[in-house]
């Protein structure tokens, strides 16, 4: 095997873009035990290795200078690699933002529900049965957990990207994330 042909500025292209495609892929939904974007991070902060290479040969004169065609086909592949970056945390965002409307949606039922018995339910199956269809978090594999405390508090929670848990207390009017 040629070892020069893995310094290649289209080999370094094709992982930056691959890279990115595939955390554009597992973005808007919540990871398991195995978090594929965290894995990520470090192969993409290697794709600026050559970046930097062309960076010093436009100051430093090297004894072997990228060409222009190089220098093009490197930066496309970065540029596709961190816009899909860009496009995948833009896709949580949204998610993210979405379920905490699904939620609020949710709430102002558990708090329909404690204006008319004067407590909020034991679970959201009390909800269901009073014909409330109950929502679920717009990011994938996520799913609202209810709890509620005596009468006078209650906390709805969904697990979010990156190992997030977004929760709301009743007598909170925000929504928090914490890792």
């Amino acid at each position: 095997m040629d070892w020069r042909r893995l310094h290649r500025p289209e080999v370094y292209a094709v992982a930056a873009a691959a890279v990115g495609a595939i955390f554009f892929l597992a973005s808007g939904r919540v990871e398991g035990i195995f978090n594929v974007r965290i894995l990520l991070v470090p192969v993409l902060a290697l794709s600026l290795v050559p970046t930097i290479y062309i960076g010093l040969s436009y100051a430093i004169p090297l004894k072997r200078a990228p060409t222009p065609r190089d220098r093009t086909i490197l930066l496309l592949g970065l540029i596709a690699g961190y816009g899909l970056v860009g496009l995948g945390q833009q896709r949580d965002g949204a998610r993210i933002i979405e379920s905490f409307n699904r939620g609020d949606v949710l709430i102002a039922a558990i708090e329909a529900y404690r204006r008319d018995t004067g407590s909020y339910p034991y679970d959201l199956s009390a909800l269901e049965a009073r014909g409330v269809v109950v929502p679920e978090p717009a990011l994938v594999n996520s799913v609202f957990w209810y709890q509620s405390y005596e009468t006078d508090n209650f906390a709805l929670s969904f697990p979010s990207v990156s190992g997030r848990l977004c929760t709301r207390r009743a007598q909170e009017g925000n929504w928090t994330c914490e890792s």
